[in-house]
Formats: structure tokens, sequence, C-alpha cells
């Protein structure tokens, strides 16, 4: 469903993202896991057709997103979550609903979407303007809009950042529901306690480069942490990168 060739993206010189290739087929959780600087959104946002790579090819669905012609073919089917912002402040889940399935031409779906913010915790907040959210909240609801989007892909970027433990096992009932209606489920964060559980793989990232691909089960638990540890200071990261991912390990298991 979606198969990434040596991706690269650079800004102003500085490469982001270095010749990287993976695939996701239909059905299927790919998690891609990774510090601050890992690539880790950059990859999301090219995966979305946000940003545009310096080379290489994204095909979606059959269709090339990184070819003019066929973009638009590839974004119809694709629903992504952003690390960051996508909401308007004074608009209410409602009208976000209402307007995103205006622009998709799916008004058949508003049951749907009313069913995934009951799933995701935020039903009594259905008619208040988002700006009051707490960053929690505004997660769960552009996971909630990038679901309804999805026709085939979802690409969830920090779904879980700053969201509650509820929250999250809402998060979690979503990409399941996503994964057994056969869709494509793209997740990353830095949080790989969380990450594993939701996946069925995980690509494991660091300054632009994938380093290993896993599956999920081999970095469970305390020797999954201690792998992940390892394939790093396999990669030679320094002293600093191993004392925060030891701080985004701690932040996962709360």
């Amino acid at each position: 469903m979606i198969t990434v060739e040596d991706l690269t993206i650079s800004f102003n010189g500085f490469v982001a993202v270095n010749s990287i290739d993976f695939e996701v087929k239909a059905g299927e959780v790919v998690g891609i896991l990774g510090s601050n600087g890992a690539g880790k959104s950059s990859t999301m946002k090219a995966l979305a057709g946000i940003i545009r790579p310096k080379s290489g090819s994204i095909v979606v669905d059959s269709h090339t997103l990184t070819n003019l012609k066929e973009e638009e073919l590839a974004k119809r089917v694709l629903g992504y979550c952003p690390d960051v912002g996508g909401l308007v402040v004074g608009a209410t889940p409602r009208e976000h609903i209402q307007l995103l399935l205006s622009l998709h031409k799916k008004p058949q779906d508003y049951d749907l979407g009313l069913y995934l913010v009951d799933k995701i915790g935020l039903t009594e907040f259905l008619d208040t303007p988002v700006g009051g959210f707490s960053h929690g909240m505004s997660r769960r609801l552009s996971v909630v809009l990038a679901t309804l989007a999805s026709e085939k892909v979802l690409i969830l970027d920090e779904p879980f950042d700053g969201v509650d433990p509820v929250g999250v096992d809402s998060i979690e009932l979503i990409i399941n529901e996503a994964k057994a209606a056969g869709l494509a489920v793209v997740v990353c964060t830095h949080l790989q306690s969380i990450l594993t559980r939701v996946t069925d793989k995980v690509i494991v990232m660091r300054k632009g480069e994938i380093l290993q691909t896993l599956l999920s089960a081999e970095l469970l638990g305390d020797e999954g942490e201690a792998r992940y540890k390892k394939i790093l200071q396999d990669a030679t990261a320094t002293e600093e990168e191993l004392k925060i991912v030891d701080r985004e390990i701690a932040a996962g298991k709360k």
C-alpha cells in the first residue's frame, strides 16, 4: 500500500532524511521510533504530501505521491495527523468534523465522526471551541479527523504526545480498528513502550537514517529497551542522545 524508495529530504542544505526505503502493507501498522532529530516527522510529512523530498519516490495505493500528476490521487486515500497544529482555534469538534467531511465529500460519515469522538472521550466537548483544549485533547481530536479522512492509509505523527493513559487506550483502539479495516497505518513517536504495543513492526531511525527494522515484539519490555539502546550505541550515539532516550523510555512508562 505504501512503498518508499531512496527517500531523501533536505532543508537549506541540511539532510533531514537520507536515502531511506521501507514498505507498509494493507492491514499493517508500522511504527517509526527515534529521538528528536531522527527524521521521523520529516518522513511523515513527506508521506502525507506536505513536503516534497529532494529525491526518491513514495507510492501510495499505486499512485506516485512524488509525481505532480498523481499527487492528488494519492492524497485522496490518506488521512494525516500532524505532529502539531492542524486545528481551527475558534471551531468546535463538531464543526471540524462537518468541514472535513464537506471537503472530502463524505457527508454520509457524520455518524462515524460522532462515534470516533465518543471513543476518544470528547463527546461532552463536541460543541466547545478547541482553543480551550489541552494539548492532549487536541491530539485526540486530530487522530479522529485523520481517521475520518483516511480511505486506505492512516498517518499519525506523535498522536500520543501529552495524552493521558485513558486517551492512549482510546487511540490504540482506533488504530486497531483501522488495521482490522485493512488500512496501512504509520505511527511515529519517541515513546517506545506505547509504540511497540500498537504496531506490527518498528523502524528505528537516527539522524535521518534507518538503523534497523524489527518486529515490535523484539522491542517489548526491559529487554526491548536494552535492544533499542544497543542499536543506538552501535550507531555511535552520543552520551547525551542516550540520556534523552532514557528520559523518553521513562516518560513512556508513566
